[in-house]
C-alpha cells in the first residue's frame, strides 16, 4: 500500500492511499485535490522522491499550477523534518 498526505498548519490531514505505487500523475491528482479543498495559496514541502520531480509535475506547474502552489524540497534524507513520516 502507498500513501500520499498533506498536513495544514492548523493540523488538518489530507490522506490518500492506493495499492499501486504513486507516480507523477497521482501526485498531480493529489495537488489538484488540495487546490479544490484549500482556497489559499499552498506551500508544499516535500522530499526528493522521483515522482516529485516528474514530467507530470513540471507540466502541471507550467500549465498554471504554480499560480497557487510553491514547492520547497526537504534536504536529502531528512525524515525527522517531515511530519508526514509519522502518519
Amino acid at each position: 500500500m502507498s500513501a500520499i498526505s498533506a498536513i495544514t498548519p492548523g493540523g488538518k490531514l489530507y490522506l490518500k492511499t492506493q495499492m499501486e505505487s504513486y507516480r507523477g500523475q497521482h501526485a498531480v491528482a493529489f495537488l489538484r485535490h488540495l487546490l479544490r479543498h484549500i482556497a489559499r495559496k499552498l506551500l508544499i514541502i516535500w522530499d526528493g522522491s522521483p515522482i516529485h520531480r516528474s514530467r507530470a509535475i513540471k507540466d502541471f506547474l507550467s500549465d498554471g499550477g504554480a499560480e497557487r502552489i510553491w514547492l520547497e524540497r526537504l534536504p536529502a534524507y531528512a525524515p525527522d523534518l517531515n511530519p508526514n513520516e509519522a502518519i
